[in-house]
């Protein structure tokens, strides 16, 4: 359901600028924070062929950025305080961007989508590479699900 709603929000961005707001909550620092933690464990371990190790660490901060948008609820909140929306889709796109750096040698061609539709070019691992105010490309699935009846 709120993969739904925060399509729908994504695409009405008409109303909604995704960018730094001027007060960051608790869980948006986290999540900032953990990306520096991401990028330092997922160097360590591919400098020690770990690959499999360096994959399950950029997937379980993707984990922990769906989590923060179930407890950030953006499509409620922008009802009431589009700037803090704007705000918490900034952060879980910037984490986004960085997860997709760490992959992009990994997944070229899944991350290549996800960089158009964050419509960046950047490939800095610091928090901080996506531009505040930015419109987001046309949304994609990047997995899409595999209906098992048509096999």
């Amino acid at each position: 359901m709120k993969d739904d709603q925060i399509k729908e929000l994504l695409k009405n961005s008409k109303t909604i600028v995704i960018k730094i707001g001027s007060s960051l909550i608790v869980n948006d620092k986290k999540i900032e924070e953990s990306s520096k933690e991401v990028v330092q464990n997922f160097d360590n371990y591919m400098s020690n062929m770990a690959i499999n190790d360096a994959i399950e660490e950029v997937l379980q901060f993707v984990r922990s950025i769906n989590k923060y948008f179930e407890h950030s609820v953006p499509w409620k909140v922008v009802k009431e305080d589009k700037e803090l929306a704007g705000t918490i889709l900034y952060t879980g796109a910037e984490a986004l961007r960085i997860s997709a750096v760490l992959l992009s040698s990994i997944m070229p061609e899944r991350t290549k989508k996800l960089f158009q539709v964050l419509n960046t070019d950047s490939r800095d691992r610091k928090w901080g590479g996506l531009k505040s105010g930015i419109k987001l490309g046309t949304l994609s699935a990047l997995f899409p699900r595999i209906d098992s009846q048509h096999k």
